[in-house]
């Protein structure tokens, strides 16, 4: 018997949970299973190519994530589709998606939470009052971090009964495309005497930290610290169009031209990692970022910001070094430690390296999640 699941995301362009998907699905072993994917708008920006690796992703054009009327459409999907698990991995959207999953018979509700709940007060207000009717339907919350788990049992008093700790890890290896790899170094001119500092992320305000990053970087060009190239890997959002000239204007402001580029969104992550020296995380908000996954994978320290599942992730002083989000200073102090410190990154690096490979990879987050299918199926007698 094969045993049909329906994951709901949110887009299909690149994004956490998106990327998170693909990698497991696309090391998914169990042939018992089939996925479909149903994401609830469109993005620009570049896709997640799920159908390279034979994945049906279909749309279901909703406007925003607050289209309580689009129970019934969903109603009628699931009991055309007659799925066994349907695994959600929304935000409000999971309301009804969870609700009309229930109302449609379909056996077995997850949610996956990758990073803890923010919004305004009004929006508190409601997902205080609805969560705990949504939580009684679901089989199993599926949680990146600890940290997630102890937010929503504290905020929503969920039963830790339910919830599932699956770190949501990246492929095992990586292969390095060498004319693409010595293309990169001609781009970007790599200096062997210069130390340089590598961060991935989307080119969002407040959210990924970059004023702070900035502005730590400012404090050490003040300090005379200037030996240093830092590579900001991000693609410009819609909600944001005017955010990378912001950025620009900040680096021209703090004469940070000199080390500081920012490449937009490139695909060679691979090739950039080879060509960094340490990985800088400066957000303010995160969830559990495969991005800092696959710097410890290519044994690279990691300084990075307490926030989300890091400090599951790094280990401070051992595989790389935490400070607090929003700090500048702490974070110009901890570049400044590495910069003077450089026989503390291979050690760094390497601890982080084995670290990665017994507990972030994308083998054991496969496993994880098909024995919960598994054993959720059996308990519902779908063996």
């Amino acid at each position: 018997m094969q045993y049909k699941v329906i994951h709901i995301l949110g887009t299909i362009s690149i994004g956490g949970a998106e990327l998170a998907l693909f990698n497991i699905l696309s090391n998914w072993q169990d042939q018992s299973f089939t996925h479909n994917i149903y994401y609830t708008r469109e993005y620009e920006g570049v896709k997640v190519r799920f159908e390279d690796i034979g994945i049906t992703v279909r749309p279901l054009n909703w406007k925003n994530e607050r289209e309580f009327y689009s129970i019934p459409t969903l109603i009628k999907l699931f009991r055309k589709e007659r799925p066994n698990i349907v695994h959600t991995n929304l935000w409000t959207g999971n309301y009804w998606v969870i609700t009309a999953a229930k109302i449609a018979g379909v056996p077995i509700i997850l949610e996956s939470v990758l990073a803890i709940f923010q919004h305004k007060k009004i929006g508190n207000i409601l997902h205080k009052i609805l969560r705990p009717f949504i939580f009684r339907y679901i089989d199993s919350e599926v949680c990146a971090s600890k940290l997630i788990v102890n937010n929503l049992s504290r905020r929503f008093g969920h039963s830790r009964k339910k919830f599932t700790i699956i770190y949501y890890g990246v492929p095992n290896e990586y292969h390095l495309n060498a004319a693409m790899l010595a293309k990169l170094k001609e781009e970007l001119k790599s200096d062997n005497n210069k130390t340089v500092l590598l961060t991935i992320a989307r080119l969002v305000p407040k959210i990924k930290g970059y004023e702070t990053y900035l502005d730590a970087l400012r404090i050490l060009n003040e300090r005379g610290l200037t030996n240093f190239d830092t590579l900001i890997v991000g693609g410009a959002q819609k909600d944001y169009p005017d955010y990378p000239d912001f950025l620009r204007k900040k680096i021209k402001e703090y004469q940070l031209e000199k080390n500081v580029s920012l490449l937009g969104y490139r695909p060679e992550k691979a090739e950039l990692l080879e060509l960094s020296d340490i990985f800088v995380m400066p957000s303010n908000y995160e969830g559990g970022p495969t991005t800092i996954l696959e710097a410890m994978r290519a044994g690279k320290p990691v300084i990075a910001t307490r926030t989300g599942a890091v400090p599951e992730y790094v280990i401070n002083g051992e595989t790389g070094l935490i400070v607090d989000p929003g700090d500048s200073i702490a974070l110009a102090n901890a570049i400044e430690y590495m910069l003077k410190h450089p026989e503390k990154w291979q050690s760094m690096g390497e601890r982080g390296k084995e670290r990665f490979k017994e507990n972030f990879t994308i083998d054991k987050t496969v496993n994880q999640l098909t024995d919960l299918y598994k054993s959720l199926l059996s308990k519902k007698g779908l063996k």
